[in-house]
Protein backbone atom coordinates (compact mmCIF):
# COMPACT_ATOMS: atom_id res chain seq x y z
CA UNK A 1 0.00 0.00 0.00
CA UNK A 2 1.22 3.48 -0.82
CA UNK A 3 0.66 5.79 2.14
CA UNK A 4 0.45 9.55 2.48
CA UNK A 5 0.94 11.31 5.81
CA UNK A 6 -0.43 14.74 6.65
CA UNK A 7 1.90 16.20 9.27
CA UNK A 8 5.50 15.37 10.13
CA UNK A 9 5.50 16.49 13.76
CA UNK A 10 5.59 14.18 16.77
CA UNK A 11 2.57 12.06 15.81
CA UNK A 12 3.40 12.12 12.12
CA UNK A 13 6.91 10.85 12.88
CA UNK A 14 5.42 8.03 14.96
CA UNK A 15 3.04 7.04 12.17
CA UNK A 16 5.86 7.23 9.62
CA UNK A 17 8.17 5.11 11.77
CA UNK A 18 5.57 2.37 12.21
CA UNK A 19 4.48 2.45 8.56
CA UNK A 20 8.08 2.24 7.33
CA UNK A 21 8.52 -1.01 9.29
CA UNK A 22 5.45 -2.68 7.78
CA UNK A 23 5.92 -5.09 4.92
CA UNK A 24 4.23 -3.89 1.76
CA UNK A 25 3.86 -0.25 2.87
CA UNK A 26 5.60 2.49 0.93
CA UNK A 27 5.55 6.15 2.00
CA UNK A 28 4.30 7.91 -1.12
CA UNK A 29 3.62 11.45 0.09
CA UNK A 30 4.29 13.61 3.13
CA UNK A 31 3.25 17.13 4.02
CA UNK A 32 3.98 19.55 6.83
CA UNK A 33 3.77 23.32 7.17
CA UNK A 34 7.43 23.20 8.21
CA UNK A 35 9.25 22.52 4.94
CA UNK A 36 12.36 21.23 6.72
CA UNK A 37 10.32 18.56 8.52
CA UNK A 38 8.52 17.57 5.33
CA UNK A 39 11.69 17.37 3.24
CA UNK A 40 13.60 15.48 5.94
CA UNK A 41 10.82 12.88 6.25
CA UNK A 42 10.55 12.53 2.48
CA UNK A 43 14.30 12.08 2.05
CA UNK A 44 14.60 9.63 4.94
CA UNK A 45 11.70 7.45 3.81
CA UNK A 46 11.88 7.82 0.04
CA UNK A 47 8.55 9.58 -0.38
CA UNK A 48 7.94 10.53 -4.00
CA UNK A 49 5.94 13.64 -3.08
CA UNK A 50 6.62 16.30 -0.47
CA UNK A 51 4.64 19.45 0.25
CA UNK A 52 4.09 22.25 2.74
CA UNK A 53 0.35 22.11 2.09
CA UNK A 54 -1.14 19.89 4.82
CA UNK A 55 -3.74 18.30 2.57
CA UNK A 56 -1.42 17.61 -0.37
CA UNK A 57 -1.21 13.86 0.34
CA UNK A 58 -4.96 13.66 -0.27
CA UNK A 59 -4.43 14.80 -3.85
CA UNK A 60 -1.30 12.70 -4.48
CA UNK A 61 -2.23 10.10 -7.10
CA UNK A 62 0.40 7.77 -5.64
CA UNK A 63 -1.24 7.68 -2.17
CA UNK A 64 -3.78 4.89 -1.71
CA UNK A 65 -4.43 5.79 1.94
CA UNK A 66 -3.72 8.91 3.99
CA UNK A 67 -3.03 9.31 7.72
CA UNK A 68 -4.07 12.68 9.17
CA UNK A 69 -1.36 13.40 11.76
CA UNK A 70 -1.88 17.13 12.08
CA UNK A 71 -2.83 18.91 15.32
CA UNK A 72 -6.46 18.40 16.35
CA UNK A 73 -7.89 21.51 14.63
CA UNK A 74 -6.32 20.46 11.30
CA UNK A 75 -7.54 16.87 11.53
CA UNK A 76 -11.15 17.96 11.72
CA UNK A 77 -11.06 18.93 8.03
CA UNK A 78 -9.23 15.84 6.75
CA UNK A 79 -12.28 13.57 6.29
CA UNK A 80 -14.22 16.30 4.49
CA UNK A 81 -11.27 17.01 2.21
CA UNK A 82 -10.83 13.30 1.51
CA UNK A 83 -14.45 13.02 0.43
CA UNK A 84 -14.03 15.98 -1.93
CA UNK A 85 -10.96 14.36 -3.52
CA UNK A 86 -12.68 10.99 -3.83
CA UNK A 87 -11.16 7.59 -4.56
Amino acid sequence: MKLGVMGCGVMGQRHLAVASELSGVQIAAVADLDSEKAHAAAARLGATRCSTHPQAPLAAPQAEAVVPATPSPGRAHAPEAAVRVGP
